[in-house]
């Protein structure tokens, strides 16, 4: 079994059947405030994918007030085997954040979490043919005892954001975890703008005063 065998068991409990109005209800949440994108989008898994990863990990369930993976965790844990067990014990610690790769090789990725100043080794195949070194992304880091990886919602930004991104996060690195995703989710628009306006210097669009209308 892997992460992400548990990962689509809670996604199947809590995306279908009596839950479906729930999770439209949190579709029409997370795009309202990360803004809208469309199929033929290049951007468009990406954005189902960090979607997905928000509604799994973040988002608490309207009448239980637990996240679908914190529900799914006290409803089945009496049942887990050992393996599984230590799997959604790793789900459970997450780590949602802004990261630079460092370095990359073809056995791991070396990360720089900037919110933390904390450095992580990522041995995850998906993630080392997807990223160079330089590159500052959005993820959520799952720790499984002792090798990490990374869940499937990334929202990727231009490294020439990284000054920006930098200073905003100085201002707000102490405030708290709401205070960071909130950063996050207007990075999120922030890189959709960037596509929709693609002639507009990206300084003009990642900035705390934009020169569009978002």
């Amino acid at each position: 079994m892997e992460f992400k065998d548990c990962f689509e068991k809670v996604l199947g409990e809590f995306g279908e059947g009596t839950y479906r109005p729930e999770i439209e209800k949190a579709k029409y949440e997370f795009f309202t405030v990360s803004g809208t994108v469309h199929e033929d989008s290049p951007n468009f898994l990406e954005r189902i994918n960090l979607f997905l990863d928000w509604y799994v990990f973040d988002r608490k369930l309207d009448n239980d007030d637990l996240t679908p993976l914190e529900f799914y965790w006290e409803k089945h844990i009496s049942s887990f085997l050992e393996e599984e067990r230590a799997l959604f014990e790793g789900m459970r610690a997450f780590i949602s954040s802004i990261f630079l790769v460092k370095a990359v090789n073809r056995e791991r990725v070396k990360v720089k979490d900037l919110f933390s100043g904390a450095t992580y080794d990522v041995v995850d195949t998906y993630v080392i043919n997807l990223v160079n070194k330089g590159d500052v992304f959005q993820g959520r880091l799952i720790p499984l005892g002792g090798k990490n990886v990374f869940s499937k919602g990334f929202c990727f930004h231009p490294q020439e954001t990284i000054g920006y991104i930098k200073s905003e996060i100085r201002k707000i690195k102490n405030m708290g975890h709401l205070y960071h995703t909130a950063f996050m989710t207007r990075l999120a628009l922030m890189k959709l703008k960037r596509e929709e306006y693609s002639h507009v210097p990206v300084e003009h669009i990642y900035s705390e005063s934009p020169r569009i209308r978002f």
